[in-house]
Parts: structure tokens; C-alpha cells; sequence
């Protein structure tokens, strides 16, 4: 809780929250820088869920509880948690003060209590992911039908362009650390870094992740401004900025 308060401070839970509630009223092309630094970082906190639900909030036009969370999530009193209907896991839930979770077509905004938690192994140690269990109701609906469904698919290529902006992050600190010990670690009497493999396979992994900037740029433009490709566009920046990040653990790890 403390370091979320920092965060606060900062401005990040409420970068896209309306200034009317508080926020700084940016979008997700700004979103995209302050994502990298997280991944950078390996911030291991609800950021991308809180974006996500911030956004579900705001598109699903409920005034009332846009106007009772909103003000929550830029100060920092309260972090969001979404489930996407892609996936059977919620990453976070145990820390969130409202969870937005999917139902066939409809999605609900439930509180602590409302909810049953699961806790689920996972092979990354700073994840904490749960299943779930909640009854639908009236009153927790939050949009369903068409409204639904358009929630549904806003929430999943919102997600996936912040996945793959934090990406970008984490395979950039990646060559950093491989480039800098290239340069201290001496074998056969020089640097490492000297010789032409690691040089290539850190060229390599560098053009990687300069090619899927470009895809993850384009998707914020994308999602910011709702674009036709929205989707194409969030997509293929997740699978080129995640091949980028995966690449590049691969390769530093060897050099």
C-alpha cells in the first residue's frame, strides 16, 4: 500500500483518469512511456489493471460508478482488477477494491466481498494469480449485450497494447545489463563484448526490439483514439514486443 500511495503521488494510477475526477486526462500514447519504465523496472503492481479498469469505467457510461471509483483510483485509495474472458485467471484480485470481471456478454463490477478467491501457482514469483468465483446480478452489471461485448474486446486489446508497452521496458533493461557486462567480463585477456558472436547476437535482439517499438507506438495511437485497426494493431504489438522480450532474456542470459 505504501508504494501504491507513492505512485499516486506521481500521478501514475491517475494518468488516465479525467481531470474532473482528479486525474491528469492523458491517454494511452502517453501511457506507453510510462509502461516501458514500469517493465524497466519489473514493477511487480497492478498498473495494467488499474489502466484497464480505468478505461472499462469511463466506456461503460455507468456515471455512478465512474463517479464513485474514479476519484478512488487517482488517489490511490483504490486499484482495480480485471478478469478478460480469454483467460481463466485474475492477476491481483486479492489486492483489489473492485474487480471488473467478464460473464458470457456482459461485464460486473463486484467488490471484495461479492467474490470467492482461488489462489493459482505461477512459474513468475512476483505474480499472484486467482480464479475468481462470483454470482451475476442485476445491480453489479456493468454493461451487458452489445455494450457488453464492445467492453469485452476494448478491455482485451487495451490489455494487450499495455502487455506489450511493458515489454518494450523489460527487453530494453535486458540488453542493457548483457551490453554492460560484455564490457567488464574479460576472457582471453580482452572484454567479451569484443568478440564479433556476442556483438551479433546483441545487434540482433537490439533491431528486434527497436522493430516491435514501432508496433507498440502505433497501438497506443490505435487504442487511444479507438482506430478501426485497433485490434490488429494491439495484437501485433504484443506478439512482436513479447518475441523482443523473450529474445532478449534468451540472449542475455547466454552472453
Amino acid at each position: 500500500p505504501e508504494l501504491w500511495n507513492q505512485l499516486a503521488e506521481l500521478g501514475i494510477p491517475g494518468l488516465l483518469v479525467p481531470e474532473a475526477f482528479g486525474g491528469l486526462s492523458m491517454n494511452e500514447i502517453d501511457l506507453a512511456l510510462l509502461l516501458e519504465e514500469t517493465g524497466r523496472a519489473a514493477l511487480c503492481e497492478p498498473v495494467v489493471a488499474t489502466a484497464v479498469g480505468t478505461a472499462l469505467l469511463i466506456e461503460s457510461e455507468d456515471r455512478a460508478r465512474t463517479e464513485a471509483w474514479l476519484p478512488q483510483v487517482a488517489s490511490g485509495e483504490a486499484r482495480l482488477a480485471v478478469g478478460y474472458t480469454q483467460s481463466p485467471f485474475v492477476a491481483d484480485a486479492h489486492v483489489a477494491n473492485l474487480l471488473l470481471l467478464p460473464s458470457g456478454d456482459e461485464v460486473h463490477a463486484l467488490l471484495p466481498g461479492e467474490v470467492k478467491l482461488e489462489a493459482q501457482p505461477s512459474n513468475d514469483g512476483s505474480q499472484r494469480l486467482f480464479r475468481v468465483f462470483f454470482e451475476p446480478s442485476e445491480s453489479s452489471c456493468l454493461a451487458k449485450g452489445a455494450a457488453g461485448r464492445a467492453l469485452l474486446d476494448s478491455a482485451l486489446d487495451r490489455g494487450a497494447f499495455a502487455c506489450a508497452a511493458e515489454a518494450l521496458g523489460v527487453a530494453d533493461r535486458l540488453i542493457e545489463l548483457a551490453v554492460q557486462y560484455a564490457g567488464q567480463r574479460v576472457q582471453f585477456g580482452v572484454p567479451i563484448g569484443s568478440f564479433q558472436a556476442v556483438k551479433h547476437m546483441l545487434a540482433d535482439v537490439k533491431v528486434k526490439l527497436e522493430y516491435a517499438r514501432s508496433h507498440v507506438y502505433r497501438a497506443s495511437h490505435s487504442v487511444a483514439h479507438a482506430g478501426a485497426s485497433r485490434a490488429l494493431d494491439s495484437s501485433m504489438a504484443k506478439l512482436a514486443a513479447c518475441d523482443a522480450a523473450r529474445e532478449a532474456a534468451k540472449i542475455s542470459l547466454q552472453v
